[in-house]
């Protein structure tokens, strides 16, 4: 008996262990997810042309953070109960995979709708790539 008594508590400390590890996975995604859109807005533009990454694989961060957000969110959903919680958590979590398929397909392609503009123009004039944190600007060349 006292072994049945001690399994039950297990099961129940188990519980908590999951929504820590939810906890865990969306403090995660969301800095994904934060990184990806500040790359989004031209932040370390230089990162889109390292010779390691691709263009894309920055980028891609965003498309992975917000599907492992939606993800966790809908993970959340499941435990409602409710048919109402069950519709929102199969949507959330449909928008979750969708959103994972493209940040794993955007490591190392993006559809030219899903790239920023700032992309696209330095793929079509490769004169507009910022170099890079390393490299001397022509203000500091010419000595001024």
């Amino acid at each position: 008996m006292e072994l049945a008594v001690r399994l039950t508590a297990a099961g129940q400390d188990a519980g908590t262990t999951d929504r820590s590890g939810l906890l865990v996975a969306l403090v995660c995604s969301a800095v994904l997810l934060a990184v990806g859109v500040a790359h989004y807005r031209g932040a370390a533009r230089w990162l889109a042309h390292w010779g390691i990454l691709s263009e894309y694989t920055v980028l891609a961060l965003a498309w992975l953070g917000a599907g492992g957000v939606l993800s966790t969110v809908a993970l959340w959903l499941a435990d409602g109960g409710s048919t109402a919680s069950d519709v929102l958590t199969v949507v959330v979590g449909v928008a979750g995979l969708a959103a994972g398929l493209v940040g794993v397909v955007g490591v190392v392609w993006l559809p030219r709708g899903l790239r920023p503009r700032w992309l696209r123009d330095s793929q079509a004039d490769p004169s507009l790539r910022d170099p890079g944190p390393g490299t001397r600007s022509e203000h500091r060349r010419s000595g001024r």
